[in-house]
Order: C-alpha cells, then sequence, then structure tokens
C-alpha cells in the first residue's frame, strides 16, 4: 500500500472536509474512515490524517446547531438505535430528550431496516418538521 498517496489523499479531504461532509454519503465514508484506521497496520502520515479527519467528524457530531426545515445546511449525528418496526424506528440522542423518528425511506441508500441493530449506534441527519418534531434522514449503522 502506498501510505504517502494515501496519506495525501486523505489530507485533501481533510482540508475540505466542510464541503464533503455536506454530500449525502458522508456518514457511510466516515464509517469507511474508521475502518481503514483499525485495517492500517503501519504508523505513518496515513494514519494521523485519518485520525484528524474522525477528530474533525466528531467534533461536527457535538454542534450545537442542526439542520432545520429553511437552511440547507446538514449536520451528521451520532446516536443509539431505540427500535426498528416494519416500516419505521426511533434513535435516542442526548440533546433530543424526544426519540427521533426515522422512516425506512430515509435509510442511506442501500440500506434496510435489518441493517440496524437496537442499541447500536446510527449516523443520521436530522430534519426539524414544522411541527417542532425531528426526523432522521440517511440513517446507517456506524
Amino acid at each position: 500500500m502506498d501510505h504517502d498517496r494515501l496519506a495525501t489523499e486523505l489530507q485533501y479531504i481533510l482540508d475540505c472536509v466542510l464541503i464533503f461532509r455536506s454530500t449525502n454519503g458522508w456518514a457511510r465514508f466516515h464509517t469507511q474512515v474508521e475502518r481503514t484506521i483499525s485495517l492500517l497496520t503501519e504508523t505513518g502520515k496515513a494514519t494521523q490524517v485519518l485520525s484528524n479527519l474522525a477528530k474533525s467528524d466528531r467534533s461536527r457530531s457535538d454542534a450545537e446547531s442542526f439542520a432545520s426545515p429553511a437552511s440547507s445546511a446538514t449536520l451528521v449525528l451520532r446516536g443509539t438505535v431505540n427500535s426498528v418496526l416494519d416500516k419505521f424506528g426511533f434513535i435516542d440522542h442526548p440533546k433530543y430528550p424526544q426519540r427521533i423518528f426515522f422512516h425506512r425511506g430515509s435509510l442511506a441508500r442501500g440500506l434496510s431496516l435489518k441493517d440496524l441493530v437496537v442499541g447500536g449506534e446510527a449516523g443520521f441527519e436530522l430534519e426539524a418538521q414544522t411541527d417542532g418534531r425531528y426526523r432522521g434522514l440517511y440513517v446507517s449503522p456506524l
């Protein structure tokens, strides 16, 4: 594996992380970054950049703001899958006391409800409904 090239590519992503985080597939990409860190046997610049990328994304998950109906910004949050039923489920997040609803149509591309485990972590985007409730979008296991 060419660690120097990997480090260069990952540094580019880290430098442009604000742009990449706004894409629909960011939560899935971040999951792959975390897996890649665990697969690298050599330490070096690539490992450090991957670690910085993961830290950058975690800090974003702790942000106080969220995507409102009037905003085009997205925020990837981490929560715990509370329940999964036939067509929908709920996620717990410490900053939102009500469980966050998600529909099976709100899962990230290529996933089904069977991919989520009750008690497991999930990444999701938050959408504020006009009635004040929240809905999870692009839900994916982490």
